[in-house]
């Protein structure tokens, strides 16, 4: 993210202006600049290093979009094409209810929940991803990585601070694990 660059003083100096073998990749986004809780991003480099790029981050052990991202990664079938495992969270779905669905190859998994009322999700991917990443680590299974998250994030949502007048961070600081 490039989100304090409306802070930079006119006269600074970019990256690719110091870069003379033009190698310089700026990725950036306009984090919650177009709409809540819709993170839009951009990378400027060759169509084949874009392509790369992207396949690169495909091979990750997980893939987990919510579902505005996986419809702009092409869908679900062009997804499941290049990863192994991926969950589709599905909090920005209609309803009072959100369903989550980890597809490892023909198995399916998913876990239902209600929504928790509240505009303070800011962070809810990131914090998610990073406690899978976190349960993987201390050798849970995947499946049981993904239901402590799950866990986790609810509880970070319950607890936010309540902060500012639009979409706050999580509550991380008073959720205590089990």
């Amino acid at each position: 993210d490039d989100t304090y660059s409306h802070i930079a003083p006119e006269h600074a100096t970019r990256m690719s202006v110091l870069d003379g073998l033009q190698r310089t990749l700026y990725v950036s986004g306009f984090a919650k600049i177009l709409a809540p809780n819709w993170r839009v991003g951009y990378l400027v480099a060759p169509p084949d290093l874009t392509e790369r790029l992207l396949d690169t981050k495909l091979l990750a052990t997980l893939t987990t979009p919510n579902l505005p991202e996986l419809a702009a990664l092409g869908g679900e079938a062009a997804v499941r094409g290049k990863t192994d495992a991926l969950l589709v969270k599905g909090g920005h779905g209609d309803g009072d209810e959100l369903t989550d669905r980890l597809i490892l190859g023909t198995r399916e998994i998913s876990w239902t929940s209600r929504k928790i009322d509240t505009v303070h999700t800011h962070g809810t991917g990131c914090t998610l991803a990073s406690a899978i990443a976190t349960g993987l680590g201390q050798g849970l299974a995947l499946n049981e990585a993904i239901v402590r998250a799950r866990d986790f994030v609810r509880a970070a949502l319950i607890a936010a601070p309540q902060l500012g007048a639009g979409h706050g961070p999580l509550g991380h600081q008073a959720v205590r694990p089990d």
